[in-house]
């Protein structure tokens, strides 16, 4: 491979590849996140809700 525009691709293809993997990684993270969020919520929210009515 000792055309420069060669190595030139395969860098830019490997470095489109890794920004990919790292925006799915960090979405996957995101959403995680977020319904770990939900999930700890949910009951503190209900339980606020359930002292205002009584």
């Amino acid at each position: 491979m000792s055309n420069p525009a060669a190595v030139v691709g395969l860098q830019q293809r490997f470095a489109g590849e890794h920004m990919d993997a790292l925006l799915q990684g960090r979405a996957t993270v995101a959403r995680a996140v977020r319904r770990t969020a939900d999930e700890t919520l949910r009951p503190i929210e209900e339980k606020k809700f359930q002292t205002a009515a009584e």
